[in-house]
């Protein structure tokens, strides 16, 4: 067990509080996690509510346990985690709610109150994103953006959370990359990895969408400043396509028929 977690009672197990997780872990089997996403935040009373199998020792996803968990917030659970984990003092956490302690004030009053929009840096091209319109907008080009309807397939393998498109700094567009023709690396054009739409701007998306405004940012925080992380060519297998390629375009090419008139002359009978 890990000394330096607190502990949650839930009907008779003991469950580690992961502040940096946002879970918490069964102690005496540590593979067994309920993610406090998966539960009901009710910002009004600051509690987590959740139907628990007891069998299971999990949160019931059917609901259709009748074991209901009221579980106190992870601020009067865990205060001093709660403090270190988001940088407040202990005080400050015991008069918070969770959401406002993991919420920034500062960026909750620009995008709440004052509607100012959360900025994406792409490769230091800053777009404003534009979460009610469906894109992210190039500051100072108001018709142009890249929608997200049109990267939607452009999902980062390793993380359904993120999406890495091609990037051309020079048109501030997401440029096509055909990988089964491709013959070189594309010139201007990088890999760029950033946040779908809901984390990019969770308010917007639960405004929109009629969710819970409160509970998705207690656990969808607003961000106002992002910047997309630059991928290398090299990481994505990118040069070893590129041979494929080259080595079937060139087999292609041997292969090709000729049309040129056969001139051998016959062997005499």
């Amino acid at each position: 067990m890990n000394e330096n977690l607190k502990t949650a009672d839930l009907k008779g197990t003991t469950f580690l509080i992961d502040i940096a997780k946002d879970q918490l872990q069964q102690a005496d089997n540590p593979r067994n996690i309920i993610r406090l996403c998966d539960t009901h935040y009710d910002a009004y009373e600051n509690v987590y509510h959740f139907n628990y199998n007891m069998a299971a020792k999990t949160i019931d996803l059917t609901n259709r346990s009748l074991h209901h968990i009221i579980l106190p917030a992870l601020g009067t659970l865990d205060p001093e985690g709660m403090a270190r984990q988001y940088g407040k003092s202990v005080e400050e956490v015991r008069s918070m709610s969770d959401v406002y302690i993991v919420n920034s004030a500062e960026a909750l009053d620009l995008r709440i109150v004052k509607g100012q929009q959360p900025w994406l840096f792409l490769r230091d091209v800053p777009f404003f994103v534009n979460y009610h319109l469906g894109r992210i907008e190039p500051k100072g080009y108001p018709l142009e953006g890249i929608y997200f309807d049109d990267i939607a397939d452009l999902i980062d393998p390793k993380n359904p959370d993120y999406y890495l498109i091609p990037f051309d700094p020079a048109q501030r567009q997401c440029k096509e990359v055909d990988l089964k023709e491709i013959l070189q690396v594309p010139k201007g054009v990088f890999p760029m990895r950033f946040p779908i739409p809901e984390i990019l701007d969770p308010y917007g998306w639960a405004r929109d969408n009629g969710w819970d405004i409160m509970e998705t940012l207690r656990f969808r925080p607003v961000v106002m400043e992002w910047h997309a992380t630059e991928v290398s060519w090299r990481s994505l297998g990118i040069h070893q396509l590129i041979k494929e390629n080259r080595a079937r375009r060139d087999g292609n090419r041997r292969t090709v028929p000729s049309d040129k008139p056969n001139h051998q002359k016959r062997k005499p009978r």
